[in-house]
C-alpha cells in the first residue's frame, strides 16, 4: 500500500486524494486548484502623456479567478475614450488558465477625468484579442475620458468563472 500523504524538507505536503475542507451544512468536495496572488503588470494607453504600469493579481481557487487591483488616477492630459492594454501594442496577456471561456464585462468605478476627477460609473473588460486575452475600462455613457483632472481607475475586483 502506497502512502497517503507526503511531506517534503519545506514542509509542502501533498496527498493522493486531494483536499475537502469543512462545510457548514453543505457536502464536502475536493479543492482541485488554488493558485494565490500572481501579480501581471499590464501596461495601459488612455488619456496621459504616456502609459502606465498597472498591476492586477490574480487568484484562482476552483475553477473562480479572482481579478485586483490598485487605485491609479494620473493626471488626464488628452481624451480618450478608453483604457487598455493589448491590442494597443501591450505585451502582458492574462495567461490561458485564467482566461474565461468568453469576454466578460463589470461595472466599476472610473475617475472621468472631469474637474479634480469626479467618479462615475465605468466598466471593466476581460477581451479577448488577436494576441490573447487582455483588460480594458471605459466610461460608461459619459464620453470616454477628458482632461483636465484625474482620469483613471478606483481600486477594484472582478471575478469569473473558467
Amino acid at each position: 500500500m502506497g502512502s497517503l500523504y507526503g511531506v517534503d524538507n519545506t514542509g509542502l505536503i501533498t496527498t493522493a486524494a486531494g483536499i475537502q475542507l469543512p462545510t457548514s451544512g453543505g457536502t464536502p468536495s475536493t479543492l482541485n486548484y488554488y493558485e494565490d496572488t500572481v501579480s501581471l503588470t499590464f501596461v495601459l494607453s488612455g488619456p496621459w502623456a504616456s502609459s502606465r504600469n498597472f498591476p492586477v493579481t490574480f487568484s484562482k481557487i476552483g475553477k473562480i479567478v479572482f481579478a485586483n487591483w490598485t487605485d491609479l488616477s494620473p493626471v488626464a492630459t488628452t481624451s480618450s475614450s478608453v483604457i487598455n492594454s493589448g491590442l494597443t501594442g501591450g505585451s502582458v496577456f492574462i495567461p490561458t488558465r485564467y482566461a474565461p471561456s468568453v469576454e466578460r464585462y463589470f461595472c466599476v468605478q472610473v475617475y472621468n477625468g472631469l474637474l479634480s476627477g469626479t467618479v462615475t460609473n465605468g466598466e471593466f473588460a476581460v477581451k479577448h484579442g488577436g494576441n490573447g486575452w487582455f483588460i480594458s475600462f471605459t466610461n460608461s455613457g459619459n464620453g470616454g475620458f477628458t482632461n483636465p483632472g484625474f482620469a483613471g481607475i478606483l481600486a477594484g475586483q472582478a471575478f469569473w468563472t473558467v
